[in-house]
């Protein structure tokens, strides 16, 4: 059902290790699965060797090892100076640091870093989270205007703000950066349209007075 699994202290003792028969049962060696899971625990106030929860739990991640499932992502912490209460507090957090490491776009070079990249970047994470992942409009808007100002890479901020137009198209912000960019690089017929087009979705819009006297211009 769900794409990534936290387990914290799983019960494998439970029913006498119907769990674990289970997982023996269910993972073979020819699925393919295309999940996440992290799976930790503690001594229960017990030496390892004679803590169930451990024992168990170890049995299990040697399962996991052995049959290396295609697709299984998977990771198994076990927290020997932590207490049955104090476990969840580092575990949710280092569950959530696994399951989503790959989450920030990778660090490039500056010249690398245009739309091409972005899309593929954003493509693989909704495949290993199996829906579909959009940049935020802000997150692509400061990128796009870091590298105009720190590296001077406008093409590639050019093409940053163009993709923030198609995945926002009803926003006028997007618009009237992107007409903003081409003005910058030269392109004054389109930055026309662009401003033409944040206009037309927000007549209101912060700079309307400079853009409408830009299209003034234009037209004569």
């Amino acid at each position: 059902m769900f794409g990534a699994y936290i387990a914290i202290r799983p019960s494998f003792w439970w029913d006498q290790g119907y769990l674990l028969r289970l997982a023996d049962k269910s993972l073979r060696n020819d699925h393919v699965l295309n999940k996440m899971i992290f799976y930790s625990d503690v001594n229960e106030g017990m030496s390892d060797d004679k803590s169930t929860f451990h024992a168990d739990l170890l049995k299990f991640d040697a399962l996991i090892n052995q049959r290396k499932i295609a697709g299984l992502d998977y990771k198994y912490v076990h927290y020997p100076e932590d207490t049955h209460m104090t476990e969840p507090v580092k575990a949710y957090y280092d569950a959530l640091r696994f399951i989503f490491r790959q989450w920030d776009i990778p660090q490039t070079d500056p010249k690398l870093l245009n739309a091409a990249f972005i899309k593929r970047h954003y493509q693989q994470l909704s495949q290993r989270y199996g829906y579909a992942i959009t940049p935020t409009e802000a997150s692509i808007t400061n990128l796009a205007m870091d590298l105009i100002a720190d590296y001077g890479a406008l093409y590639n901020a050019i093409s940053l703000l163009e993709m923030n137009t198609q995945n926002y198209p009803s926003s006028a912000n997007a618009f009237s950066l992107l007409g903003d960019a081409y003005l910058r690089n030269g392109d004054r017929s389109k930055a026309v349209v662009c401003y033409r087009k944040a206009l037309a979705l927000n007549p209101r819009i912060q700079n309307a007075k400079a853009m409408e006297v830009f299209i003034s211009s234009f037209n004569k």
